[in-house]
């Protein structure tokens, strides 16, 4: 019945015609639609009526059955349980009808089905269940809460998680579980040992080795329960302990124990042969060469085997026989065989020399100079292996031989020589790093001819020694020493100003003849140096270009009253002419002519730190400079970064001042430039940065570049400053123009030449900073542009010229501005620092 009406319910459900999918039905609901909200409404009454027809032919249905029940006695109760369970009822039923738990377990109802109708654990401990608990899904640990006992466990089926479980293994083992079973419940070795089981029945069990190990059984004890070796090696029992429990070396071979290990394990090489292992196994298990030596292998096979020559010199063998065994001599030594042993065994000393053995080896065993001299000893091997100069004096070796191999000034002095002959021989004031001084020469370096400069180079640094060997003051002077040194000497200011007055007006009479003769042009005034190879980049009919990375440095002894790069005899400044070294040049341009003395240079020079002042000279075409780096004094002081452009002026005298390090400067002579005193050495500090005049206003600006003029009167010297990617075009008459040179100081500028009457120009590709150039006669155009970091240009502009010197144009003027004439030539008040009061300027 009330299958026909849930169908019923059901069927009414189909029937109605507004009826919706319940896919649609449930998204309708979920967005709210009121019709798909009404059907589920409808739906639901339909259930409730349904629901409630089911439970009124329930109630029915349970009217009409016959009234069986468990009441009564015990044996009644349980005689209706047995026969509900032969009636094929279930437990569910058995329970409905009132049947007890214990009835229920006497019937034969199991406990899964005990369990499945919702009798608890605790119930079925009550009702007696044990058989079954474990097939019916309950644990160890579940059994144990419910109060099950170890026996009842065992009975019930538990194993697993029994130790866990918190079951005391001694009622385990009383319950009669195996050995087996315990272990796996969970029990450790050591459980199992002071539970009383034996090492044998424990091994029997499965319990491993490790396992026994670590419940504290000896290895003795593992080895009587019948653990195999390699069960034994498996628990980590070193070879020395399987060893001292009696095993054997075949046993530990087989075992699987490495060579490596048996050898710690205190088994020695002969032991090891025995057992069947080979000598290359041997070698790389770490036994030495001695071990091997004495298990009886013989050399030929231990060399076979890899062992190092050092090695076996260890183990005792001695040259010879290695010598039969076929090494080499080299060999032998690299070995570390003495040169005894090589003598004992019969090497020659040309082989022992050819071998590497040095002079006091062989010395050392008894061999003779001559003899170690005829076969190719040096005598600078002799002189390393101790031998003095004097022994190589004796031997026969010439002094200059023993100074080529190395022996020192001191050396030669104690051997007897005297200072003409170390001279002679070759001996400086500096060689290979021994001094003069080093030798005790002290009377005789001037004797021997050795100047001031080279005495102080040589180390006497105090004056009292340069004044007690016999120099002058000017001499002493021209090595380096100053006023307050020469008169903490003894030589006082008077004597001092006696010889320096005199040299000042002799020089300052040869400056102006010089000048007189300059301006003259006077053909008699020669030189006698040909100097048709001191020439260079000086022909006007062509630009010259020279690329700073290209230039090289050239080292070598300069006189400073002219600059002719050679040993000559100077008119102009008497006969004690000096010259310094370590200065370098990089030339630039350099004219002379066969008529005239002083030549037009440009060049770079570099002095070393603390370079003597420079005797006193003059300049008749006058001297222009850039100090760059250190500091420089001439006529003045100038410290990097400066420009000095003097005139024609009285004999100077200058020098690198004392500084750390290098100083270096660009400078032109003879250009005949400055031609006012207002112009006399005058000092403009530059920028450090851009090198432009610092704290100085432009004498012109002229869109993106700037001009600061340093000479100007109608000869212009200036320094300009483009800014970044600036351009500008020459267009100068070339008879009417002056000759343009540039200085590249700072940045880079591209630039490129026309020659007039030309069609087209030639590209002079990209100038860098150092970079010179000074441009032909017939150039009429150039086309520049800055770099994209600017470019700063120190220009020159030079009149046309008859010779190498006279100016055509005597009387001028104007001012030249070639590159444009500027809007104007007044003064405009910019504060041009460093393009904009750079902080390098401010500090000052």
């Amino acid at each position: 019945m009330w299958t026909w009406a849930i169908a019923a319910a059901f069927a009414a459900a189909e029937a109605d015609p507004e009826r919706l999918p319940t896919r649609q039905l449930a998204v309708g609901i979920e967005a709210g639609d009121p019709a798909s909200v009404r059907q589920l409404v409808t739906r639901l009454v339909w259930l409730e009526d349904a629901v409630q027809a089911l439970q009124s032919e329930l109630a029915e249905s349970r009217a009409s059955q016959p009234k069986a029940t468990c009441s009564g006695s015990p044996d009644a109760a349980d005689d209706k349980c047995n026969e509900m369970k032969a009636a094929g009822e279930a437990c569910a039923v058995a329970k409905r009808a009132g049947c007890a738990l214990t009835s229920i377990r006497k019937a034969g109802y199991t406990a899964t089905e005990a369990r499945a109708v919702g009798f608890t654990l605790a119930e079925m401990e009550d009702a007696g269940y044990i058989e079954g608990l474990m097939a019916a899904g309950y644990t160890a640990q579940e059994a144990k809460e419910a109060g099950y006992s170890s026996g009842e466990a065992k009975i019930a089926g538990f194993v697993n998680g029994l130790q866990s479980a918190g079951y005391q293994l001694l009622d385990v083992k009383a319950a009669g579980y195996t050995l087996e079973e315990i272990r796996t419940a969970g029990y450790s070795c050591s459980d199992a040992k002071e539970a009383g089981y034996t090492l044998q029945e424990i091994k029997a069990a499965g319990y491993s080795c490790s396992d026994a190990k670590t419940a504290g059984y000896t290895l003795q004890a593992i080895k009587a329960a019948g653990y195999t070796l390699q069960e034994i090696s498996t628990a980590r029992y070193s070879c020395s302990d399987v060893k001292a429990a009696g095993y054997t070396l075949e046993e530990i071979k087989t075992a699987g124990y490495s060579l490596a290990k048996i050898r710690t394990a205190g088994y020695s090489c002969s032991d090891v042969k025995a057992a069947g292992y080979s000598l290359a196994e041997i070698s790389t298990a770490g036994y030495s060469c001695s071990d091997v030596k004495a298990a009886g292998y013989t050399l030929e096979e231990i060399k076979t085997a890899g062992y190092s020559l050092a090695k076996i010199r260890t183990a005792g063998y001695s040259c010879s026989d290695v010598k039969a065994a076929g090494y080499s001599l080299a060999e032998i030594r690299t070995a570390g065989y003495s040169c005894s042993d090589v003598k004992a065994a019969g090497y020659t000393l040309e082989e022992i020399r050819t071998a590497g053995y040095s002079w006091g080896d062989v010395k050392a065993v008894g061999y003779s100079v001559s003899d170690a001299k005829e076969v190719g000893y040096t005598l600078q091997e002799f002189r390393t292996a101790g031998y003095s100069c004097g022994d190589a004096k004796a031997a026969g070796y010439t002094l200059e031989e023993s100074r080529t191999a190395g022996y020192s000034c001191s050396d030669a002095k104690a051997a007897g020589c005297t200072l003409p002959e170390t001279t002679a021989a070759g001996y400086t004031c500096k060689e290979a790093g021994y001094t003069l001084q080093a030798a005790g020469y002290v009377e005789d370096l001037k004797a021997a001819g050795y100047s001031a400069s080279e005495v102080k180079a040589a180390g006497y640094t105090t004056l009292r020694e340069m004044k007690a060997a016999g120099f002058t003051p000017f001499q002493c002077h021209q090595a380096g020493f100053g006023r307050a040194e020469l008169k903490d000497a003894g030589w006082y200011y008077a004597a001092y100003d006696d010889w320096e007055r005199p040299l000042r007006a002799k020089a300052s009479k040869a400056t102006a003849l010089a000048q007189q003769r300059w301006l003259a042009g006077d053909a008699d005034w020669k030189n006698a140096e040909e100097s048709s190879t001191f020439a260079r980049n000086c022909d006007l009919s062509q630009t010259h270009l020279v690329k700073a990375a290209d230039a090289k440095w050239t080292s070598s002894s300069h006189c400073f009253q002219c600059a002719l790069n050679t040993v000559h005899e100077c008119d102009d400044f008497g006969d004690d002419i000096h010259t310094f070294p370590d200065i370098r040049r990089k030339w630039l341009s350099a004219q002379v002519s066969g008529s005239v003395h002083y030549p037009r240079v440009r060049y770079i020079v570099d002095y070393p730190p603390n370079t003597p002042r420079l005797p006193y000279h003059d300049h008749p075409g006058g001297e222009e400079y850039i100090v760059f780096t250190g500091r420089f004094a001439d006529t003045n002081f100038a410290q990097a970064s400066a420009a000095v452009p003097p005139p024609p002026r009285p004999p100077s005298s200058a020098g690198a001042h004392p500084a750390a390090g290098r100083t270096e400067i660009l400078t032109w002579w003879g250009l005949m430039q400055a031609t006012s005193a207002t112009e006399s050495a005058q000092h403009v500090a530059l920028c450090p940065r851009l090198l432009v005049p610092r704290q100085r206003e432009a004498s012109w600006i002229d869109g993106p570049r700037r001009g600061w003029a340093i000479s100007k009167d109608g000869l212009e010297t200036r320094i300009e400053r483009w800014a970044p990617h600036a351009e500008k075009a020459r267009l100068p008459t070339p008879k009417a123009g002056p000759i343009k040179e540039i200085y590249l100081l700072r940045g880079s500028l591209s630039a490129a030449q026309r020659v007039e009457g030309a069609t087209a120009g030639e590209a002079l590709g990209l100038l860098a900073e150092g970079d010179w150039i000074c441009f032909a006669h017939e150039v009429s155009q150039v086309d520049a542009a800055a770099g994209p970091d600017g470019a700063t240009l120190l220009v020159k502009e030079l009149l046309p010229y008859d010779s190498w010197r006279r100016h055509v144009l005597q009387d001028v003027r104007q001012s030249w501005h070639s590159w444009s004439e500027p809007p104007s030539l007044l003064t405009i008040a910019i504060d041009l620092r460093c393009g904009g009061g750079g902080e390098c300027c401010a500090r000052q």
